[in-house]
C-alpha cells in the first residue's frame, strides 16, 4: 500500500490538537522511562504470563535511588477540577497531538478515504465475533482468569506475536496455549493484514525517525541466526512485533498505561464493530484532560506506556471490539544492547567508571528518546520535500 496525502498526511491543511504543555509532557515521559529502566534492570522484560494482559502493573521500585519515585504511583499532579476538552472527530481527518512546542507525540491518524477500508473493518469484527463465540468466553470456567479480567478491564483480551517474557531472557513467540489456532486464523486474515499494515505506514508518516528505529530493530532481530529463529511478524511489512485482540461485544478499557511498552513508541489502536461513536466508545486521557470521539474503523497512535488512557462504554445494543499493535521495551533494549538484557549488561560492568558511564547514558535516555519525535513544521517540511 502506498502512503499518500489521501491516507496519511495532507501538507496543505493539518488541524493539530494542542493538548499539553511541554514541561508536563517531559515529566510524563521521564516517569515512564524511569519505570522502563527499573523493569529491565531487574530482568523483568515482560510479564511471565504474557497471554493475559497486565496493564499498569507496578515495578519493584527501589526505595533508595536518587531521582526515582519510591512507588509507581507518583505521577505529575493535575489541577483540581480541571475540565476535559472534548474533540469531536470524524475518524477520517488526521489530527496530530502536539505539545506547546509543537512536538507531535501522537496522532488521531484516521483512515484511508475509501469504502474498502470500512468494509475490511466490518469483516474483521465479524471474524473476531465468530472466533469469540467459538471460544465460548462467556463460560469463565474454560479460560485463564487473566484473559477475561486484567489490567485493562473485564473483557476477553489475548496478546499475540513476539514477547520477551513468559519466563525467558530473550524474545520468542507468545505461547498462546488453547488460543493458538484461533489467533493464527485471525493473524492470517487478509482484512487484518490490510488494516494492520496501514498502522505502520501511519507511524512512517507522522514519526519517520521512530519508524526507522523500530523497523531497524525488528529487522535486526529477525535476521539474527539464533534469536531470530522461529519468530514471526504480525504482518510482513509491519514494524510491530506484537498485537492484542480485545474481543467484544463491549471491549471497554479502564484507565491504564501499558507500562512495559517502549516509552517513546506509539501503540496503534483500532476499534471495530457497529457502534455510534457520538454516544460511546470515546477514548479519554486523564493526564491530558482530553476526550476524543473515536469512530469504528479509525486509527489512533499514542505513547501508551506514558499516557493514562481508557474508553467510554458503548450504548446498549451497540458492539465494540478492538485490535492494537505495540512494541515491548524489552525487545528494543535487548536488540540495541547487542542481544543482551539490561540486567546482564549491568552485571558485566566491573569498574566504577564503567558503571558511572552506564548510568549516565541511561539518565539521558528520556531526553534522547523525545528527540525521536518531530515538531509539526519539521514534519511538513519532510513531506513537502518527499
Amino acid at each position: 500500500m502506498e502512503l499518500d496525502v489521501n491516507n496519511g498526511f495532507d501538507v496543505e491543511e493539518v488541524h493539530a490538537v494542542k493538548v499539553v504543555g511541554s514541561e508536563l509532557l517531559k515529566r510524563l515521559m521521564d516517569h515512564a522511562f524511569e519505570e522502563e529502566n527499573v523493569y529491565l534492570e531487574q530482568g523483568l522484560m515482560c510479564d511471565p504470563d504474557a497471554i493475559g494482559i497486565e496493564a499498569d502493573s507496578k515495578p519493584r521500585m527501589p526505595t533508595k535511588r536518587k531521582g526515582v519515585p519510591i512507588t509507581g504511583e507518583e505521577r505529575p499532579p493535575q489541577k483540581k477540577k480541571q475540565k476535559y476538552t472534548y474533540v469531536s472527530w470524524d475518524g477520517k481527518t488526521p489530527r496530530p497531538l502536539i505539545d506547546t512546542a509543537g512536538v507531535v507525540f501522537g496522532v488521531l491518524a484516521g483512515r484511508p478515504n475509501d469504502d474498502e477500508w470500512l468494509r475490511a473493518s466490518e469483516r474483521l469484527y465479524e471474524a473476531m465475533r465468530i472466533e469469540a463465540s467459538g471460544a465460548n468466553f462467556t463460560d469463565e470456567s474454560l479460560h485463564d482468569p487473566k484473559v477475561l479480567h486484567h489490567g485493562r478491564g473485564h473483557f476477553p483480551a489475548i496478546n499475540a506475536g513476539i514477547t520477551p517474557g513468559q519466563g525467558s531472557q530473550f524474545p520468542h513467540m507468545v505461547d498462546l496455549k488453547i488460543y493458538d489456532e484461533m489467533i493464527s486464523r485471525l493473524l492470517k486474515n487478509k482484512d487484518l493484514q490490510y488494516l494492520a499494515d496501514w498502522h505502520s505506514w501511519c507511524i512512517k508518516a507522522w514519526s519517520p525517525d521512530l519508524y526507522d528505529r523500530l523497523k531497524a530493530c525488528l529487522d535486526k532481530l529477525h535476521a539474527h541466526p539464533i534469536y531470530g529463529e522461529g519468530l514471526e511478524r504480525i504482518t510482513p511489512a509491519g514494524i510491530f512485533p506484537a498485537a492484542a485482540f480485545n474481543f467484544g461485544p463491549n471491549a471497554t478499557t479502564d484507565p491504564h498505561r501499558d507500562v512495559k511498552n517502549y516509552a517513546f513508541g506509539w501503540c496503534s489502536i483500532q476499534p471495530v464493530g457497529p457502534f455510534k461513536s457520538e454516544k460511546g466508545g470515546h477514548i479519554f486521557f486523564d493526564d491530558l484532560r482530553l476526550v476524543v470521539q473515536f469512530p469504528s474503523g479509525s486509527v489512533i497512535l499514542i505513547p501508551s506506556a506514558t499516557l493514562t488512557h481508557a474508553n467510554i462504554r458503548v450504548t446498549e445494543g451497540d458492539e465494540r471490539a478492538s485490535f492494537t499493535q505495540y512494541f515491548p521495551a524489552g525487545i528494543l533494549r535487548f536488540v540495541e544492547n547487542g542481544f543482551r538484557t539490561e540486567k546482564k549488561i549491568k552485571k558485566s560492568l566491573k569498574s566504577h567508571k564503567a558503571k558511572l558511564e552506564f548510568h549516565e547514558r541511561k539518565s539521558k535516555g528520556s531526553e534522547i528518546g523525545m528527540r525521536i519525535w518531530k515538531r509539526l513544521p519539521e514534519l511538513i517540511e519532510v513531506h513537502i520535500h518527499n
